[in-house]
């Protein structure tokens, strides 16, 4: 098992792990602008994400292994292996999808991809309060990272 004990090691990997990820978001923001085919590009995968920062932010933990099974993200573990510290690690995204708003759509609640100009339905730019704080916020993400742990004696 790694260990970290330089607390400026820790925080250049958290902060490279942040960079790798804002670029992929970025490029993937791109591309979901010039689909029209209501398929979410941007801010997918964010669990995994989550996951991999929880090891950062405890460097004495491990991750599960698990591919969505019944585990704990994140653990600590003693010197006889057994579990001391079980962390679920939750990492979620503000934006969500939006919906086109053109009289032809206008109550069937057709939904696009937050980044997604026009709308795949009518071919329409999708004009509504959304794209917005689509222009405010593109450029500051939010990303909140929730750990809650259970203790284990």
């Amino acid at each position: 098992m790694t260990t970290f004990t330089n607390d400026s090691l820790i925080q250049d990997s958290i902060l490279d792990c942040i960079k790798e990820r804002a670029a992929q978001d970025f490029k993937n923001i791109q591309k979901e602008k010039t689909s029209t085919r209501c398929q979410s590009f941007a801010f997918g995968d964010l669990g995994s994400f989550g996951e991999e920062l929880a090891l950062y932010m405890y460097p004495n933990s491990i991750g599960s292994g698990s591919k969505g099974g019944c585990a704990f993200d994140n653990k600590e573990v003693g010197i006889n292996m057994e579990t001391i510290k079980a962390r679920e690690v939750k990492c979620v995204s503000l934006d969500g999808s939006k919906e086109c708003v053109s009289d032809m759509c206008k109550g069937h609640k057709r939904k696009a991809p937050r980044f997604q100009i026009t709308c795949s339905y009518v071919a329409n730019p999708i004009l509504n309060s959304d794209m917005i704080a689509v222009a405010v916020f593109q450029q500051r993400r939010i990303w909140i990272i929730t750990i809650s742990y259970l203790t284990i004696s």
